[in-house]
């Protein structure tokens, strides 16, 4: 280690140690960020050799050329089925073996960058893990209709719209007439469970 020659009043006139001018070498946290970076966009590792002669400068430089290009690497697709038959923010129920039917509602978003997919809730918020929720979603949505109409049987109303059901076929069919209309399902009562 090098020592300033002059001594200042600050540090009892005693000689400061300093480190010699030039690069410093790269930190390990600049180190590490590479690697996770490197592994993470599919690239080859850097080798020992490489990280030695890395200064902060050039590692950073490394850095901001991961985060330029991981803009122009394709973005990994992410797949879910198509479930067709549901509608978003609608209510849906799925019978139990107690017989208490279990409430859940489905959201389709149709902008910002979830469009195309399919997410199910339970009523009261509860999040199910991607497993549970393929399960659900894809019960629900082979009975769909029967679904909705448990849900109006459950809650006395329209999962779809939300109103209370009031008209005594609704009750029965678990939907109304206009909900009926719009989603294309019978009014009739044999489209329940």
């Amino acid at each position: 280690m090098t020592y300033y020659p002059r001594s200042n009043r600050y540090n009892g006139g005693q000689a400061r140690p300093y480190r010699a001018a030039g690069p410093k070498p790269a930190t390990e946290r600049q180190i590490n960020l590479i690697k996770k970076l490197a592994t993470e966009q599919g690239t080859a590792q850097p080798t020992d050799a490489q990280i030695a002669a890395w200064t902060t400068k050039k590692a950073s430089e490394v850095i901001s050329w991961f985060f330029e290009n991981a803009k122009k690497l394709p973005k990994k697709e992410l797949t879910q089925p198509v479930y067709e038959n549901l509608t978003h923010n609608t209510h849906y129920a799925l019978p139990t073996p107690d017989g208490k039917p279990r409430k859940f509602k489905v959201q389709k978003p149709k902008k910002g960058r979830w469009v195309g997919y399919t997410f199910v809730n339970g009523e009261d918020g509860e999040r199910f893990d991607r497993d549970t929720s393929t399960a659900i979603l894809k019960e629900l949505n082979d009975n769909w209709a029967g679904a909705l109409s448990l849900y109006g049987h459950a809650t006395g109303k329209c999962g779809y719209c939300r109103r209370a059901l009031e008209l005594k076929e609704s009750v029965e069919r678990g939907y109304g007439p206009v909900c009926a209309k719009n989603l294309g399902l019978p009014y009739d009562p044999s489209n329940v469970w």
